[in-house]
């Protein structure tokens, strides 16, 4: 009786090792990348398509806090925390366009700090997970800026201002006293401002 318990319990260390990719035909056990981690799925998540990179670094990053990859039988890729039962996610297998892998990590950050328990701190979050958010908003040089946006803006369109009841009269008798419109009034106190700061 113990010899055939024993030999069910080397089956299932066969297969386990097999499963997680530590063991070669020949019988010498492989080392593990970053990306094969026993026990945490890695080798089954192999992404493909147009993001293929993207979907990757953002496998390793799941990975990486402690996530473990469950084979879905729909179309999509679904990722679950090893200690909360709470904390998972999912996203398709093939992205449209970038905007989706955008929001796949803003998921995954919006999870991390709401449905874990406890909640994972942004500090714990790989950076690699936030560099692939910020990739595409700094692509050329020649990008517009803030300024230059808001120069064309004030090239093509008139500005207005509220000014109060009580200043604006008070404009109106500074222009007055001097003679002038009070557009005129505002444009030198404009130039007066600028020289003196």
């Amino acid at each position: 009786m113990a010899s055939k318990k024993s030999k069910q319990s080397r089956m299932k260390d066969v297969r386990e090792t097999k499963k997680f990719g530590k063991e070669k035909k020949s019988g010498v056990g492989k080392g593990l990348t970053g990306r094969e981690v026993a026990g945490t799925g890695a080798k089954r998540y192999n992404p493909s398509g147009k993001f293929k990179s993207e979907l990757q670094v953002i496998g390793d990053s799941l990975f990486q806090m402690g996530f473990t990859y469950v084979k879905d039988k729909s179309q999509h890729h679904k990722f679950k925390h090893i200690t909360c039962r709470f904390c998972q996610t999912s996203f398709g297998m093939t992205p449209s366009d970038h905007r989706v892998i955008k929001n796949i990590v803003s998921t995954i950050k919006k999870m991390c700090q709401t449905q874990c328990v406890p909640p994972i701190p942004l500090d714990k979050i790989p950076a690699q997970l936030f560099s692939i958010k910020m990739a595409g908003l700094i692509e050329t040089e020649n990008e517009p800026t803030i300024l230059d946006v808001l120069n064309e803006i004030t090239k093509r369109v008139k500005l207005s201002a509220q000014v109060g009841r009580e200043s604006r009269e008070e404009l109106r008798r500074m222009a007055d006293r001097k003679g002038i419109t009070l557009g005129d009034l505002i444009e030198d106190m404009m130039e007066v401002y600028q020289k003196t700061q």
